[in-house]
């Protein structure tokens, strides 16, 4: 026996294939995927697109295809959004659709030695350098201010090529 055929669906050496409509795997307990070549393999048409791989027990989920993006996209009140895109043109560039949020105590960091530490220590809002360079504060506005009571009262401005204003 080399193939077999029941309604729909057709068995042919390891492959299964529905004929007519969708291909439904229902399971009154879990549904396990075991590949022993360490990767599960997405496919469109017989075009791969994603890979789910075992990397030394490193979980890896892959877009395959060139500069292709990997989005994930959640159920907001009835309307799907992107609620983060990895950028694989430009090296992986996430942009997230709202807010980042970080609990108190938790620190963002950045650069390879992470020099760079910004948080929130459940009473007081730090923003620290950490490495051996400079912190700089940059701007291509006319000036610096830092400002208290939502941006209404001035505490301090620092003018491009000009004065500072202490209040």
């Amino acid at each position: 026996l080399t193939a077999l055929d029941v309604d729909n669906i057709n068995l042919n050496g390891n492959t299964l294939t529905s004929t007519t409509s969708d291909f439904i795997i229902d399971a009154s307990h879990d549904i396990i995927l075991d590949a022993d070549g360490a990767n599960i393999l997405l496919k469109d048409g017989g075009t791969q697109f994603g890979e789910f791989e075992n990397s030394s027990n490193d979980f890896r989920i892959k877009s395959v295809q060139q500069d292709n993006d990997i989005i994930f996209r959640g159920n907001d009140g009835g309307t799907y959004i992107n609620a983060l895109t990895l950028d694989m043109s430009n090296a992986g560039d996430a942009t997230f659709n709202s807010n980042i949020l970080i609990n108190d105590g938790k620190k963002f960091k950045a650069g390879n030695s992470q020099d760079l530490e910004i948080y929130h220590s459940g009473g007081h809002s730090h923003i620290h350098d950490v490495g051996t360079g400079n912190l700089y504060l940059d701007t291509n506005g006319a000036q610096i201010d830092i400002t208290y009571n939502s941006n209404n009262e001035n505490m301090a401005q620092f003018l491009a090529n000009g004065s500072v204003k202490l209040y």
